[in-house]
Formats: structure tokens, C-alpha cells, sequence
């Protein structure tokens, strides 16, 4: 299921750096460090963004920034 473009709106408002893979092009991306799958189910694009919160609150900073 791809992500709404609404997803990088809501993760910029925050705070996080976000590009949604249809602005850069897919055939000339050369990096994909944050890529996010959803699986199991058909998400609307608010139950998507609240996953998004969920999980964004769960991870620890030093993970988000660990390479």
C-alpha cells in the first residue's frame, strides 16, 4: 500500500526530516535510509498517520539517530 503524500505534511509538522518517494523520482533515488512499510491491512491515510505517531513516539532518539 503506498503512503499518502500527506505522510511528509505530518511528519515535518513533527519535527522529523521527511520526502515522500514520488518527489525525488524512485529510478533516481540514491538513498532510502527511512523507508517505512505498513503491512497487514488497508490503511486509511489517518489510521496511517496515527501509526505513524505511534510508532514514532515509541522509538527512543538515539535509535532514530544511530546509523
Amino acid at each position: 500500500m503506498p503512503v499518502s503524500p500527506r505522510a511528509v505534511a505530518h511528519l515535518t509538522v513533527a519535527g522529523h526530516e521527511a520526502v515522500h518517494a514520488h518527489s525525488v523520482g524512485l529510478v533516481t533515488a540514491t538513498d532510502s535510509p527511512g523507508v517505512i512499510l505498513f503491512r497487514g491491512g488497508s490503511y486509511s491515510d489517518h489510521e496511517m498517520l496515527g501509526l505513524l505517531d505511534r510508532i514514532l513516539d515509541r522509538a527512543g532518539v538515539l535509535d532514530l539517530e544511530r546509523s
